[in-house]
């Protein structure tokens, strides 16, 4: 997934209070929108 994707998943989970609600707009599993906002959570982290 690339980055700005994983920006917007993030978004979307932040949005709706959920992963599953998050996975559910981009019909994709809860895992996948978790392991994609804990690893833009890292790199962003690592770069400031």
């Amino acid at each position: 997934m690339d980055r700005l994707l994983s920006m917007a998943v993030f978004a979307k989970a932040v949005e709706l209070g959920s992963f599953s609600a998050a996975a559910g707009v981009f019909r994709v599993s809860p895992q996948l929108v978790e392991n994609t906002c804990k690893r833009l959570s890292s790199t962003s982290a690592s770069a400031c």
